[in-house]
């Protein structure tokens, strides 16, 4: 997805810090909420770009967005770099001066800001989201007109965040659940679900949130096969297992089928040593292991043949299980 200027250059922030080897120049990272009013106007006279502080009111009462603003001062002729060199210029100066109620870019990118104090803090501002997370489902109820599918809604919004926005939801409510806010946690649920591009995640979340009823564990099962979403189906095997349900080993087998890397069959093959290990069924934990060991050097990225011997030996041993 390609992201607005804004997000593209807030991850681009994120990335440099995690790793300052990423190409980038100063301007595309530098934090301007430490740059005056003043620095702002002389770096857009360099960049022959005509607004001042005297002329800033005019045009912010003839704008919306940051977005107007950019267009209304740049020139189809003008390089991209310069284009996006001023407007986030033009953005630090809007958010500072301009009437802020409804425009989008503005609200993602305090958003932004809002999610990566959570995931910093570990989740300690976790109070500061929930009136975000509000105004959101309200932005997605006023974009809804016209709209045949509710999920193109927060796709196309998520282009103004430079972070996952759908995997920060389902990750925000979780964390609601471990912290025994489950009230709050159901109603995201229910304000969210119909947005999702992927609900059946949130199907686990019910689960988390109101326990195993077999109804529920068919349910996950199911909503796995249909899915063929590898992350998914391996949380769902791990509740399975734990659940000790007879339809782990149906799923186990199918999930072979659609892993790409060598890292999911791994990955399913260290489920099924944990099941083995936990029941003392010592001979199938002793052929997981040995299939295992025998692929210790396979690099974990590589694909993974769909006639690949291994993967034909794993799914036997879990079909006689």
């Amino acid at each position: 997805m390609k992201k607005e200027i804004k997000a593209h250059y807030n991850l681009l922030k994120a990335q440099v810090a995690w790793d300052p080897s990423t190409p980038h120049e100063k301007w595309m990272v530098e934090d301007l909420l430490a740059v005056s009013d003043k620095d702002l106007f002389q770096r857009l006279q360099v960049l022959k770009v005509p607004v001042t502080s005297a002329n800033l009111k005019k045009y912010l009462e003839e704008i919306e967005t940051p977005e107007d603003f950019l267009e209304a001062v740049t020139l189809e002729t003008d390089s991209p770099e310069k284009v996006e060199n001023v407007y986030l210029i033009l953005f630090e100066l809007c958010k500072r001066h301009m009437d802020k109620k409804g425009c989008l870019s503005i609200f993602a990118d305090e958003f932004d800001t809002l999610i990566q104090k959570y995931e910093a803090t570990s989740g300690k501002n976790w109070a500061e989201i929930v009136p975000h997370l509000k105004q959101l489902v309200h932005i997605l109820r006023e974009n809804l007109s016209g709209v045949k599918n509710p999920s193109e809604i927060l796709e196309k919004i998520s282009r103004y965040f430079a972070y996952d926005l759908e995997g920060f939801i389902y990750d925000f409510i979780a964390d609601l659940i471990d912290n025994s806010q489950e009230i709050l946690a159901e109603e995201f649920i229910e304000l969210f679900f119909d947005y999702l591009s992927k609900p059946h995640w949130f199907s686990l979340l019910v689960y988390y949130l109101k326990g195993a009823e077999e109804s529920r564990l068919e349910n996950l099962s199911d909503l796995a096969l249909e899915s063929k979403d590898f992350e998914f189906s391996l949380e769902v095997l791990h509740v399975l297992k734990e659940e000790e349900s007879d339809r782990f080993f149906p799923l186990l087998s199918h999930t072979v089928d659609f892993s790409k890397e060598e890292a999911d069959f791994v990955e399913l093959l260290t489920v099924a040593q944990e099941f083995f290990e936990e029941k003392d069924r010592l001979r199938e934990m002793m052929e997981i292991k040995k299939i295992l060991d025998s692929r210790s050097q396979i690099d974990e990225k590589r694909r993974l043949h769909p006639q690949d011997n291994a993967c034909s030996h794993f799914k036997k041993i879990v079909e006689r299980a």
